[in-house]
């Protein structure tokens, strides 16, 4: 079983529950406490809401990279979007 999943999402808002869902049911496939899949998927959203308020996103085929980690004591997520080079 995987320990890392990687989502994309173009920058729109309605696309935000999708990458709950599927955290979510990754996170809960690695094990972890209901508690803790709503506490991680609340970050998540949060860093994703964000990435698309302040990325600069100025092809269509800019995204919000969304990167999750399970480690044996710790859960790592990384998301990452296009930012101005000024």
């Amino acid at each position: 079983m995987s320990k890392s999943i990687k989502l994309e999402l173009s920058p729109k808002w309605d696309e935000i529950e999708m990458i709950r869902n599927k955290s979510s049911q990754f996170l809960e496939s690695r094990g972890l406490s209901k508690e803790m899949v709503q506490a991680f998927i609340m970050v998540i959203s949060e860093l994703a809401e964000n990435s698309i308020k302040y990325g600069n996103f100025r092809s269509p085929g800019d995204k919000v990279l969304i990167e999750i980690l399970v480690g044996a004591n710790n859960v790592i997520a990384e998301v990452t979007n296009p930012i101005d080079q000024s």
